[in-house]
């Protein structure tokens, strides 16, 4: 399942100071947004894999936990660490509820 478009974050726009939340599995910044919707964008680097497939899997995992996500006006940038790799869908599930009231 892909982001929609008007969920999608275009990056390299300069922004506000951001919330950051370093997690074992990936880091979050928040930064606020006036659209009234919340974006999402997703980093994952070849240093989490090399393959394509696996680091696109990754943000697959990582969007669909963040369907019925509560609207607060905010741009979310996900970070993704070499760890979640190895990281099954209940641990990336866990690890984004934590993060559900930044």
């Amino acid at each position: 399942m892909a982001v929609k478009k008007n969920e999608r974050l275009p990056l390299g726009v300069n922004r506000a100071p951001a919330v950051s939340l370093r997690l074992p599995l990936f880091t979050v910044k928040k930064y606020p947004n006036t659209l009234g919707g919340n974006r999402f964008a997703f980093i994952v680097s070849s240093k989490v894999s090399k393959k394509a497939t696996e680091r696109n899997k990754i943000k697959r995992q990582l969007y669909a936990n963040l369907i019925g996500w509560p609207r607060k006006s905010a741009d979310y940038v996900f970070i993704v660490n070499p760890t979640a790799a190895k990281a099954t869908k209940t641990e990336l599930k866990q690890s984004i509820a934590k993060i559900k009231d930044l």
